[in-house]
């Protein structure tokens, strides 16, 4: 029979892992000032406030939590183009998800718990939580 603590710990651990193994700059938060009332709604709105052309992340992981009072609001990790300026990337991507609302954008300091923050939310409870992967294709498999 199969044991779904298990299979939850099981899950959270390799999607921790694999993202562990991949390069990130930056570590965000980003809280929308309007109640988003779907997961894919709010996942929708981060990618396309990262995807301005110049600034496009090579890749980013965005997982949708749904907050106590019934909205959503999303974590991620990015990979920038150009690792060598991440931190004026940064800067460049706070005032950019500052459209959606409150949001926090930093450079990775710990990937190890950003990795594991980020998994536990998609095998958190009876909640399984939307998340996506985008970037170019050939950075995910290094």
């Amino acid at each position: 029979m199969l044991n779904v603590t298990e299979s939850k710990s099981d899950t959270r651990s390799a999607l921790a892992e694999y993202l562990q193994t991949l390069h990130w700059d930056a570590f965000f938060t980003a809280t929308f000032a309007q109640h988003q009332r779907y997961s894919a709604t709010a996942i929708d709105k981060v990618v396309s406030r990262l995807s301005e052309p110049r600034l496009r992340p090579t890749k980013s992981f965005i997982a949708a939590e749904q907050h106590m009072l019934g909205g959503w609001h999303c974590h991620g990790l990015i990979e920038f183009p150009d690792t060598k300026h991440a931190e004026s990337m940064v800067g460049f991507q706070r005032n950019n998800l500052k459209a959606l609302g409150f949001n926090v954008v930093a450079p990775v300091g710990n990937l190890d718990a950003c990795s594991v923050y980020l998994s536990k939310y998609l095998v958190k409870d009876e909640f399984h939580g939307d998340w996506r992967m985008t970037g170019r294709k050939k950075f995910w498999t290094q």
